[in-house]
């Protein structure tokens, strides 16, 4: 299950509030990018204005006195409120001649007074100087309230709201709630305790939600925010479903018939609550049998077992010069995964025009049995010989630090099988091909008979126990001469290589380059163990097209097959 993620809005959450509260009392705080901000500061006890007014007559205690109860307001309306109080706005009472005739033209329209009161109910007049100190406020704040008060405000009001009315209408939120009330979903069923949540496919997300609605709504203005806005806010108990790979067939089973309505739906409840009770009880019982085992006085071993699964492999050929992916995918059932089959992928690949270029590198790891071989070697060597390529550079990571771009693709599809759940490898193939947005990945279904028995040809044409190949780490092979191997052992380039001819004698360049290469026959790499598990989980697969891919595998013939045949 996954839980969903809600956005938190800028200027909430304990280290904002924490830090406007601080800001607030005048208390020491730390801004967003860690820099410390002192605390507001008493008034001085020494006057250092000059003024003529009577900034002397207002005592030290009481300026104190203001300053407590200014910081002891707790939010910034009121205190700029208090602030805008004690300042007026009056007329001009004496004019200096300035480089101006008309008043108007002046930059002095109006005085600015300022006052504190004397805790007496009255109010002294004081300097702009004595009023900053006695609160501890900048010259920006003054500015800003004296403005607030030339509009004729009163009380001061902070327009930089969090709530200002949106931009999309009620008409666009009840679209998007109809578009998310459209998509099946599904409760929980694999435990008794009953729960409000509710679950949509483990292979869809907010993005993939939205994709759809945008190609539902074309003309809707809605926004990827607001889309996510409403399925947070309006849908709390919908979430994803995170696909459960073993399953339990009982569940299964009676969840089915639960959902049906058939007469035993009533019945199905009923066992379907003893069972999770039952598992609830063998849980406790494994864990304290586990916790029992580790005792070191022990004499229980605790040992667990389960069933074996279909294995399916994905050589992954990333191509640099387009960012293009091609994935060829076969499972056990079709071929194993040796050299043979990645020779035969890449010379599927290169037969369906990989690229019009002419000089071809490959990089890959130091695996022998699949990538450092002669069996992959005679392949390149057939291709510059044909002329496909005027030369083929095999090159080789150090083992342990062999990161490719390959690596970084199997990782967005290993992300994408973590929400999708697949049963037969045809799913797979919709799981890699969705794995990636912009390329997607090409997906290659290698079918049986699909592979080429290079090993053969390997064999009867070439001999590399000279060529040392195991120590290589630049392999380059020429259209010009392609029977003699160029190898490395360094990645310097000061170090020329080593040219070896790897042409068994007797045999001809000319009968290389058109040398017979036969097709791999199919079998089934699929062990008598395996076999047992896989039939066992065929009446749990709730597609009649998915038990159909097993029965095929596993050679057993379909019920629907045995009747027609008793009827003829």
């Amino acid at each position: 299950m996954e839980e969903k993620q809600t956005k938190r809005s800028k200027g909430s959450g304990s280290f904002r509030s924490e830090q406007s509260r601080l800001k607030t009392s005048g208390k020491s705080y730390k801004t967003y990018k860690k820099k410390i901000i002192p605390e507001k500061s008493y008034p001085k006890e020494q006057i250092t204005c000059k003024c003529n007014l009577s900034c002397k007559d207002v005592s030290y205690e009481r300026k104190r006195t203001l300053f407590e109860k200014y910081y002891a307001q707790d939010n910034v309306k009121t205190q700029s409120t208090f602030l805008m109080g004690l300042i007026s706005i009056c007329d001009v009472q004496r004019r200096r001649h300035g480089s101006y005739e008309d008043e108007q033209n002046s930059r002095r329209q109006a005085t600015i007074c300022y006052s504190l009161p004397d805790g007496q109910g009255k109010c002294v007049r004081v300097c702009k100087k004595t009023f900053q100190n006695t609160f501890d406020v900048n010259d920006k704040k003054v500015r800003v309230l004296i403005e607030k008060k030339k509009m004729g405000e009163t009380c001061y009001n902070d327009k930089r709201t969090r709530h200002a009315a949106s931009k999309f209408s009620e008409a666009d939120r009840r679209l998007v709630k109809d578009h998310i009330n459209m998509i099946p979903r599904e409760v929980g069923h694999y435990s008794r305790v009953k729960s409000e949540k509710e679950y949509l496919s483990p292979d869809l997300n907010i993005h993939r939600l939205f994709k759809a609605f945008t190609e539902i709504h074309s003309d809707s203005l809605v926004t990827y925010k607001f889309y996510r806005s409403v399925f947070t806010k309006d849908f709390p108990n919908l979430c994803f479903h995170r696909p459960r790979v073993d399953t339990c067939s009982t569940c299964d089973r009676l969840h089915c018939e639960v959902k049906a309505n058939i007469e035993s739906s009533q019945s199905a409840k009923v066992q379907l609550d003893i069972h999770h009770r039952k598992a609830e009880r063998a849980r406790e019982i494994l864990k304290q049998d586990t916790i029992e085992s580790q005792d070191p006085e022990s004499t229980k071993c605790c040992l667990s077992m389960d069933l074996q699964q279909l294995s399916c492999y994905n050589l992954g050929v990333h191509i640099g010069d387009t960012n293009t992916a091609y994935m060829c995918m076969w499972h056990e059932g079709v071929a194993s995964r040796g050299a043979n089959e990645i020779a035969s992928c890449l010379l599927y690949i290169v037969n369906r025009g990989l690229t019009l270029k002419k000089h071809l590198v490959i990089w890959c790891d130091n695996c022998g049995g699949q990538n450092k071989n002669r069996i992959l070697l005679f392949t390149l060597i057939f291709l510059a010989a044909n002329g496909v390529f005027e030369t083929i550079e095999q090159k080789f990571l150090v083992s342990g630090h062999s990161f490719m771009p390959c690596d970084r693709d199997f990782a967005l599809i290993e992300q994408r099988k973590k929400v999708t759940k697949a049963h037969v490898p045809s799913d797979l193939h919709a799981i890699v091909r969705s794995a990636r947005y912009t390329p997607p990945f090409q997906v290659i279904d290698m079918i049986p008979n699909g592979f080429w028995d290079l090993k053969r040809a390997a064999d009867e044409y070439i001999n590399t126990t000279k060529l040392n190949i195991s120590k290589a780490t630049v392999i380059t092979i020429e259209a010009t001469n392609p029977a003699f191997i160029k190898i490395k052992t360094t990645y310097s380039d000061l170090q020329e290589g080593v040219q070896v001819n790897v042409l068994k004698k007797g045999r001809s360049l000319d009968g290389l380059r058109h040398a017979i290469i036969m097709k791999l026959p199919s079998e089934s790499n699929v062990s008598e163990n395996k076999k047992v598990s896989l039939r066992s989980m065929i009446p749990y697969l709730q597609s009649a097209e998915h038990q159909r891919f097993y029965k095929q595998l596993l050679n057993i013939e379909d019920e629907g097959s045995d009747e027609q045949k008793n009827v003829s």
